[in-house]
């Protein structure tokens, strides 16, 4: 029995339709079914049954479904140890994030740690994070949960909850004040981050929800320049906790938002059947470690 026959019988049982199947597995529909009947004459038994014109397994299909998702998870994790074996490959980590700055201090601490391996880092937006990460561009991420759709081939563990601070230069007139209103917040000369970044498009929903208009002065593309202008007294912004926990606030104030803001949980997502190399598991018990340090 080929690995290749088994690949080709649990994609078609997860998606449960002979067009996404060979879809998902770039081959044509005609050829799928094919090496379904190959695969029935060489286990001598029927594996597909329609019912109500859904496509459903028998009891030896059931049976076959189960053991060949093992199999295929057996030689997945094979197929990584043995790539272990390479040098290259064991201190090499690739990972996708919806936002960078998540990682900064991890990588510091990681770094020192295991000064000799390779982390390759890209930024995306949540939805292309799983999507490269069921690819297999990447053995793991972090993406914002609540943009997530469910997905059976994927786990997430949540790594901490992001929040909306008020961000001032120390001159500022709120510069003595802790709570402020976001109402009050976006009467100012507002600097933000351009919509279409995640947290960018959960502050304006929140706004629309409560009648508020969110009409920045200045506008970029990240986080970076938004916290600049405040340092040089620009405006005020609006920033997630977690890119500025880690970073040097001489010239800033930081002040709560009293307003009931959502909340954003960032979460670890990678593939249920992916086996971890020891450096993808010191790089994750890292970044677990160090961004719990984001909850105040």
């Amino acid at each position: 029995m080929e690995l290749r026959l088994l690949k080709y019988f649990v994609t078609l049982c997860e998606e449960k339709n002979y067009v996404r199947a060979a879809k998902r597995l770039f081959i044509t529909q005609p050829t799928l079914s094919q090496q379904m009947k190959l695969l029935e004459e060489n286990c001598q038994v029927k594996l597909f049954q329609k019912h109500n014109k859904q496509l459903t397994l028998t009891k030896a299909g059931e049976l076959l479904y189960f053991e060949a998702q093992n199999i295929l998870k057996h030689v997945n994790a094979v197929s990584v140890a043995l790539q272990d074996l390479s040098h290259s490959q064991a201190n090499k980590i690739t990972l996708y994030s919806s936002g960078c700055h998540f990682f900064t201090e991890v990588l510091y601490q990681f770094s020192r740690q295991y000064p000799t391996v390779s982390v390759k880092m890209d930024e995306s937006s949540s939805r292309n994070v799983v999507k490269h990460i069921l690819d297999a561009r990447a053995s793991f991420g972090a993406a914002y949960s609540s943009l997530i759709e469910p997905n059976d081939s994927i786990s997430m563990e949540t790594l901490f909850e992001d929040q909306f601070v008020v961000v001032v230069n120390k001159v500022h007139p709120w510069s003595n004040k802790e709570h402020i209103s976001l109402k009050e917040v976006l009467e100012q000369t507002l600097v933000l981050a351009k919509p279409g970044i995640a947290v960018r498009n959960m502050l304006d929903r929140f706004a629309t929800e409560h009648n508020l208009l969110v009409t920045p002065q200045y506008e970029f593309p990240n986080f970076v320049p938004c916290l600049d202008s405040v340092q040089r007294n620009i405006g005020i912004s609006l920033l997630p906790l977690s890119f500025l926990k880690f970073r040097s606030l001489d010239s800033i104030h930081i002040l709560k938002i009293s307003d009931p803001l959502p909340v954003a949980a960032i979460a670890l997502i990678y593939r249920k059947d992916h086996a971890f190399s020891d450096m993808e598991l010191a790089f994750i018990e890292k970044t677990k470690t160090t961004l719990k340090q984001v909850i105040i």
